[in-house]
């Protein structure tokens, strides 16, 4: 989950890039919240230094420093302005006995010269503790996230809000590469209020508490690739808009893939039967899924592939939800000594086509960039990115736009 800027625009393709951990059985089963997923499953590869028992790894990321031509993405008269990002982090790791804990601390600085009400710090807390007991694997796992950014594609206004989430499980080793396991877990959601998009009073449209339970069946196919089987359910209830309320089920299989394999990451693909309360709502029943996998080619070259498909709610009430499917290709080609270029390319698909409109709406959002970087002998890479952003709306003009950015980057780890 993050909060700069540069984040929000990869939140706005809907970009969910996973990096896998998983070895030849992963110490504990799949996070089962929206902000806990893949949160300390694994013990780390690395770290930065030892405190006793805990190993710590601090980070810091400079997201951006430059200029974007279209702060609030406004069809007419963009607004321009220098802007910068600053995002330091520490993650923590502890195991002393059957007892594991992982947790994370981060934040997100953001500045703007011209609109300075549009600055802002941002910050997250994640925890999650497993007990290693022989074949039996209890977990908790909770969050808190408070940020200003964008909700979704749709959402064009860094609003603010929090989110709390805790949750748990238990997992079953059947045998030495197979394991059952159930989870839930709870998500609330809550805008500021004064929070206020295109008349739409946020924290009246989107407050609400998520509950999630699911279970599944894992499997370790390879040294380098595992499975995940799992089925769920899920229930929204919104505070002050009760007919935004919604039940779904889920069904999905996932591979996992070693950072030690060929192909790195994650790949879900899986089926939703969402149910909407209001009855002027068509229910979804589809394809949903996410990827986040990686291929290299002769130590020179590598490319990622991110993509992902789900329903999201919209701030229009009459609309009520789209279903957004969203793909992105990243190509980094190693030129000479450490220097590198970058380029990426996507596009996001809204589809209002559930709701009973006079017509169905289909929008699309496109970006394109190219970044030169160099990465140093510490592990970090110091980049010089532009990037090109434009929304279609064939039926409403006023949420068409275009942006431009310009800036550079760094990201160090200790």
């Amino acid at each position: 989950m993050t909060t700069s800027v540069h984040q929000t625009i990869r939140h706005a393709l809907r970009v969910l890039t996973i990096t896998g951990t998983v070895a030849l059985m992963p110490s504990s089963v799949w996070a089962q919240g929206p902000l806990t997923e893949g949160f300390g499953e694994a013990d780390p590869a690395t770290f930065a230094f030892r405190l006793g028992p805990v190993l710590a790894t601090p980070g810091l990321t400079v997201r951006e420093i430059g200029v974007d031509t279209n702060v609030f993405d406004e069809p007419v008269d963009p607004k321009r302005d220098y802007t910068a990002t600053v995002s330091p982090d520490l993650r923590l790791f502890m195991r002393v006995g059957v007892l594991r804990v992982s947790a994370l601390s981060a934040a997100d600085f953001t500045y703007y010269r011209e609109y300075k009400e549009e600055r802002g710090i941002s910050r997250q807390i994640r925890v999650r503790t497993d007990l290693l007991l022989s074949r039996l694997r209890p977990w908790v796992s909770g969050a808190f996230v408070q940020t200003r950014d964008r909700l979704n594609t749709e959402l064009d206004r860094r609003a603010r809000r929090a989110g709390v989430e805790y949750g748990g499980g238990l997992g079953f080793e059947v045998s030495p590469t197979t394991r059952v396991y159930v989870a839930a877990a709870r998500t609330e959601t809550t805008f500021r209020d004064g929070e206020v998009f295109q008349g739409v009073d946020l924290a009246s449209a989107f407050d609400r508490e998520s509950d999630v339970a699911n279970g599944g069946l894992q499997l370790s196919l390879t040294p380098f690739t595992t499975m995940v089987l799992q089925g769920g359910v899920q229930r929204d209830r919104f505070a002050e808009a009760p007919l935004r309320d919604s039940e779904s089920r889920t069904a999905s299989v996932e591979l996992q893939f070693s950072a030690d394999a060929v192909i790195r990451g994650r790949l879900r693909i899986g089926y939703r039967d969402f149910q909407p309360v209001d009855p002027a709502l068509a229910r979804y029943q589809g394809v949903t899924g996410t990827a986040g996998i990686g291929f290299s080619a002769f130590g020179t070259a590598r490319l990622e592939i991110d993509g992902t498909r789900d329903v999201e709610y919209s701030f229009e009430e009459e609309a009520g939800y789209f279903v957004q499917t969203g793909a992105v290709l990243t190509y980094t080609q190693r030129l000479f000594g450490a220097w590198d270029l970058r380029g990426r390319a996507g596009r996001s698909w809204l589809d209002y086509g559930a709701a009973q409109l006079d017509g169905a709406r289909n929008d699309h959002v496109d970006t394109y960039a190219v970044g030169l970087g160099y990465n140093l002998q510490d592990r970090s890479r110091i980049g010089l990115n532009y990037e090109y952003t434009e929304r279609s709306a064939p039926t409403r003009a006023d949420r068409r736009f275009d942006r431009q950015r310009i800036y550079g980057s760094w990201t160090y780890e200790f």
